[in-house]
């Protein structure tokens, strides 16, 4: 005889196919309760003879759609971490599941951005010494990374994900760009005021993050 078992799609007793699903396209993971059923005389099957418990909340499931490359249980996840240590904190694991494409897309836009947190830190640390001890010849080394920085930064087009904290990103990096010049030519007021404008946009860009990890959670 056929088996059966209640569809949470269908939310009825139906007959499942030979893929294990229920024979009006709906997936294995919503059926419940299967067993062996004589047929109806209206057609399907006839309930069950003992009553077979059904979750009030059915746990959600799939419809089979052959234009998909992967089942959810086979989706590629791909965890870019960023360990950068901040001055306000770090980034947590990010987990992105979509096309192969993307993740590759997401890994690499993750990479650069996590070695540019770094230079943008230690150029923060360098220029704060510097205002502090009047010591700014060995900025002039920091000045040249950051501008480097700048320049690649300002040509890179992030992935839509990544949109409003890149941009937070840049501004970071074109206000302490400015900070160290001004601290190089003895505008010591405006070096600061440029350095608190960074801190600023580093605070907005670690907010940003907190909102991708919060989406992809």
């Amino acid at each position: 005889m056929p088996n059966a078992g209640h569809c949470s799609e269908c939310d009825k007793y139906v007959w499942i196919g030979k893929d294990g699903g229920c024979v009006n396209g709906h997936a294995r993971s919503c059926i419940r309760g299967e067993y062996t059923a004589q047929p109806a005389p209206a057609g399907g099957p006839l309930p069950p003879v003992e009553v077979v418990h059904v979750d009030s909340v059915a746990t959600p499931c799939e419809s089979p759609s052959p234009g998909r490359r992967w089942s959810r249980r086979t989706i590629a996840i791909v965890a870019a971490v960023l360990v950068a240590v901040l001055g306000l904190g770090a980034w947590r694991a990010v987990v992105f599941i979509g096309e192969r494409r993307e993740q590759q897309s997401a890994v690499a836009y993750a990479t650069q951005a996590d070695a540019a947190a770094a230079v943008l830190r230690d150029a923060r640390l360098s220029t704060v010494a510097a205002l502090a001890t009047g010591r700014f010849f060995d900025l002039a080394a920091v000045e040249t990374r950051v501008d480097v920085l700048y320049g690649e930064l300002s040509e890179t087009r992030p992935p839509a994900l990544f949109a409003d904290y890149h941009t937070h990103l840049l501004g970071e990096a074109r206000h302490l760009r400015s900070s160290i010049s001004a601290a190089r030519n003895g505008r010591h007021n405006e070096a600061q005021q440029e350095i608190n404008a960074a801190n600023r946009e580093q605070e907005a860009r670690l907010q940003a993050a907190e909102a991708i990890i919060s989406g992809a959670e």
